[in-house]
């Protein structure tokens, strides 16, 4: 499995940023899905992980998407 990297989580929050409760449509996973070279599953999936730990949510997401969103003040 790939890591995701700065630039990958800043295209993927670009128009739906964790810190909003709109989440990316399936289209628009689907679409990043193909600029990132990842699946719509993985897209959302990291999405959905963001959001939770902007929440305040214990979950499984990757120490980079964490630190990513530290980094930005998002958690």
């Amino acid at each position: 499995m790939r890591r995701w990297d700065d630039s990958q989580y800043e295209v993927l929050f670009r128009d739906n940023p964790p810190t909003e409760p709109l989440a990316p449509t399936t289209d628009e996973c689907a679409a990043l899905g193909r600029s990132l070279d990842r699946t719509p599953k993985a897209i959302r999936s990291q999405w959905d992980d963001g959001r939770s730990l902007v929440l305040g949510q214990v979950n499984d997401a990757a120490s980079g998407l964490r630190d990513y969103l530290m980094r930005r003040g998002c958690i």
